[in-house]
């Protein structure tokens, strides 16, 4: 599907075949969003393209684009995510920066204004991975392996024992030592694992997609069992 340009390739015209992305040589990475997509080249140089309502392009605009588009001040980027209608990057620096749609605070910057050049996210100096898992939320690891997570809370997903929405990153509780993170099946929940080889969940459970057994919502972490 190319409605909104996310093939790239300058055109709206939907492809059966791969196209050639215009514009940009030297790829280490991609990020694909939900009707845009990003890429990053060694240089740390970033560019995006695709739907643009809420400015996650990154461009300064709110303009769709059907070409790549630079990211505004994207030095010293190394890592790069995309989800529903938000960016995020990962700098040498260990900061984090996101921009696009900032429902409830997802972009982690104090406010719930939308973005369409980066922003700083608040408290964030030793990022080591940042994931949009999911709807309206975003999650880092930071260096002393605890997660933080920022956004819509409705659900508890955030893992801060609350229901309540964060514009800055709150931490994660009753959880130690992580090892990886990532959405859960439903959009609105969560999964980590840890160092020693545990796996935790919380967030909307209403299928029983946290494997605890249950269906009960969940809003701090809690251990899958034999897994």
């Amino acid at each position: 599907r190319n409605q909104n340009g996310e093939m790239g390739d300058g055109s709206t015209t939907n492809r059966w075949r791969p196209v050639r992305v215009l514009g940009i040589s030297n790829v280490v990475q991609l990020a694909g969003g939900f009707r845009h997509a990003c890429a990053r080249n060694q240089a740390g140089q970033s560019w995006c393209w695709g739907y643009n309502y809420y400015g996650q392009l990154g461009d300064g605009s709110t303009s769709t684009r059907t070409a790549p588009v630079r990211v505004a001040n994207d030095n010293d980027i190394i890592d790069l995510v995309a989800g529903h209608y938000t960016t995020c990057a990962r700098k040498a620096n260990r900061t984090v920066w996101c921009w696009g749609r900032n429902y409830r605070g997802m972009l982690g910057d104090g406010t719930a204004v939308d973005r369409s050049t980066p922003v700083q996210m608040q408290t964030i100096g030793d990022a080591i991975d940042v994931v949009v898992p999911g709807y309206n939320r975003t999650c880092v690891l930071r260096a002393d392996r605890t997660l933080w997570c920022m956004g819509y809370n409705h659900e508890g997903q955030l893992g801060d024992g609350t229901t309540t929405d964060r514009s800055a990153p709150t931490r994660v509780v009753d959880l130690e030592n992580v090892r990886t993170l990532g959405r859960g099946p439903s959009g609105y929940n969560m999964m980590a694992t840890t160092m020693n080889n545990e796996t935790y969940s919380w967030g909307l459970n209403i299928y029983g997609g946290l494997g605890l057994g249950n269906t009960t919502n969940y809003r701090r972490p809690q251990r899958i069992q034999g897994f």
